[in-house]
């Protein structure tokens, strides 16, 4: 094992994290207001089937990113929280391997039930 090599590892690691945290942050926000200017285009706006039809498509896409991305940062917070309260031990590294798991293990389950619209739920079936 190159032991400078993993110690510059962890350190970038450190630093790194934090980053992209705030950037996913800023991310989501930026995904949140195109999704809601699409969602007041769907209330107030004329377009076509064509346009309706590509609006609705990228609507999709923008849920979709924004949930890997609302994920990725559900994994790096408790991260991010360690590296903040400077009490990095090999105990906690530990605690925060099997936190990231179960957080990897519920998302691997999560699905969508339906609140109104029972006819759509097929729809949310996992591939």
């Amino acid at each position: 094992m190159d032991v400078l090599n993993g110690i510059e590892q962890f350190r970038d690691m450190l630093q790194e994290i934090p980053k992209q945290y705030e950037f996913n942050r800023q991310e989501i926000k930026r995904l949140e207001q195109e999704r809601n200017d699409l969602m007041h285009l769907a209330e107030f706006g004329k377009y076509n089937a064509f346009e309706g039809y590509s609006y609705f498509r990228r609507l999709g896409e923008i849920s979709q990113e924004r949930r890997k991305i609302k994920d990725e940062n559900e994994l790096l917070e408790p991260i991010v929280k360690m590296i903040e309260k400077k009490n990095i031990t090999k105990e906690k590294l530990n605690q925060l391997i099997g936190q990231c798991r179960k957080i990897m293990k519920t998302q691997e389950k999560r699905s969508y039930r339906v609140r109104v619209r029972e006819d759509l739920q097929e729809k949310f079936a996992k591939n």
